[in-house]
Parts: structure tokens; sequence; C-alpha cells
């Protein structure tokens, strides 16, 4: 009984951060979204002139760098899942285990530790939208709800991060850039493992929106970085989606949350929680699949190496991957 009182209140006080995430974190990313969900994105983009950007010969050289790449990335995961599934089949694991380390977070302190970051999540929704109006409405960025979004979103990933570290001691993370080679080979090849069934997931999602007549509207972040051309909110953009978001949100879904869950239950479970929400965090239906696909790699990496920075470093890998892709194409449809 004592186990399911602490699983319930768990999910209960994520799924209460969630609905305030949704409020903070997604509120200016989200109005532009909806500005522009019934638009064709491949005209509102200037993705139609792609072609013509082939008479340009440096465009027509990023362009073939950018496919050559891509198709590179696709024999690499082709030939890590064909590894990964010969490794199974043999009933061997895909990545090397290390011992388990001893975590002493106990139940009163993941209730504060859980509160803590609430609170910051809610100051966070209040600096987007009452503080950071009133105190810029003089300035270039009085009236940029985007840049406001994005300003306490860097404030929620840093202080929240910085919350679990003020809990967690950093031995208990592993959270050490000695022999951090090990932990980007193992990032690399999980990611490059995982990849097809991520696209697998992708296909699911738009073959079960279809059944079920739904719209399918992109993250956010995509209309953002397509669309937005403020140099100093862009940046802002590329900033979190690289540095901040793979480190808060790998301290506090894999350091944080599956670590006390890891403490109770099974490997599968923990995993399938915390991936369940890191997906619903993100409040997107064509995502959801594919990112609690993601989130359960991050799980099973960090179940493995019992190292924090090899979930963080999957995470930088494939937002960063994400970002150059769209902004390339950006730059070559301009």
């Amino acid at each position: 009984m004592e186990k399911r009182k602490i699983i319930f209140y768990t999910i209960l006080i994520i799924l209460i951060v969630s609905m305030f995430s949704f409020l903070q974190a997604n509120y200016g990313m989200h109005i532009l979204a909806k500005k522009y969900q019934n638009i064709d994105l491949w005209k509102t983009f200037n993705l139609q002139k792609l072609p013509s950007s082939l008479n340009n010969p440096s465009k027509l050289i990023a362009l073939s760098l950018l496919g050559l790449a891509v198709l590179f990335f696709f024999m690499l995961s082709f030939s890590a899942f064909c590894i990964g599934i010969y490794r199974l089949s043999k009933k061997k694991e895909l990545l090397s285990s290390r011992q388990h380390i001893f975590f002493s977070l106990n139940k009163e302190n993941a209730l504060k530790l859980t509160l803590d970051i609430l609170t910051i999540l809610m100051l966070s929704y209040f600096l987007s939208i009452f503080i950071l109006p009133l105190v810029l409405k003089s300035t270039t960025l009085g009236k940029n709800i985007l840049a406001f979004s994005l300003i306490s979103n860097l404030f929620f990933e840093f202080f929240s991060a910085f919350a679990v570290l003020a809990y967690i001691k950093m031995g208990q993370l592993n959270f050490s850039f000695y022999k951090i080679w090990p932990q980007i080979k193992k990032a690399v090849f999980l990611y490059l493992f995982i990849w097809p069934l991520f696209f697998a997931a992708v296909e699911l999602t738009s073959f079960l929106a279809k059944q079920l007549h739904l719209p399918l509207i992109p993250q956010p972040v995509f209309f953002i970085l397509l669309k937005e051309h403020n140099l100093f909110t862009l940046s802002l953009l590329i900033i979190e989606i690289v540095v901040f978001a793979p480190v808060a949100e790998e301290l506090i879904f894999r350091g944080f949350l599956y670590k006390f869950l890891r403490q109770r239950f099974s490997f599968v479970l923990s995993a399938f929680l915390v991936s369940f929400l890191f997906a619903l965090m993100h409040f997107n239906f064509k995502s959801f699949i594919p990112i609690a696909v993601l989130g359960f790699g991050f799980c099973y990496i960090y179940e493995k190496t019992q190292n924090i920075l090899a979930p963080i470093i999957m995470h930088l890998i494939h937002n960063s991957l994400t970002a150059v892709i769209i902004l390339v194409l950006k730059w070559a449809a301009g």
C-alpha cells in the first residue's frame, strides 16, 4: 500500500506540474502554433523555394552536404539497429551495465524537491505573463511574447536543475566529465539504434491521426525556428534547445524522478512512467509517442551507465540535429 501511495502522489504532483508547464513554458509558442495551424507549412515557410536554391552555388553545396549527411545518418542508424538486434538475439545487452549507485533521497525530500520545482514553475509562469511585460514594456522586446516565454523557460530550467543538484549529490548522479568519451560513444550508438523505432513511432502517430481524423500540428519549436527572424529570440531558442533543455530535463526526469521510482519498482515500470510523463510535458499529440520512445531510451542509457551525462548527451544530439536540419532548410529557402 505504501508503494501505491508513493507512485500515486508522485504522478499526481507531476501532472499538476505538467498543467503549469503548459501555461508557462509553451505560452508564446502555442500562440504562434495556433496562428499557423491552418496554413500550408510548405508555403508559409517558403520551402517551395528550395528548388530555386539549386541555382545558388553556396546553397546547392549546403543542401548537397545536408542530403549526404542525412543519407550517412540513415546508413549508420540501420547498421546500429542491426548490431543491436544481433546482440539481443544472442541474449547480450545493448550496453554494458554498471553497478547501481546508492540513491539516498527519501520520500520527504523527494516531495520537497517536487514542490520546489512546482514553485519555480509557477514563478517562471508569472515572470512570463506579468513581470517581463511590465519591466520590458518600454524596450524593443516589450511586445515580444515569445521572448518572454523563452526567458521564463530558461529561468525555470536553470533553477529547477539547481534545485535537483541541491537535493541530490553529484556523486549519486555521477555527473563527471572524467572519462566522458565512453559516455559519448554509448549515447551515439543508442541514439542511432533507437532512431528507426523513433521513425516508426512517427509513422504510427500519423496513421492513428488519419484514422481518428485528428489534425497533426508539429511541435511549436518547428514554427519558431522556421518563422522567427529576430536574432535575439532565435539565439535564446537555440541556447535553450541545445544546452538548457537537455541538462534540466534529464536532471529532473532521469536524475530525480526515474531514480526515485527505480528504487521501488522495476526498470520497465519506472521507465514507462517517466517516459509517459516526459512526453506528456511536451503537450503535442503528433510527438507524444516518438518522445515517449526517446524518453524510454534516455532511461535505458541512464540505467546502464549510471551516469547522468549519458542521457544528457543523447538528448543534446537529438535536439542539435533537429535544429541544424531546420535552420539549414530555412537558410536555403530564404
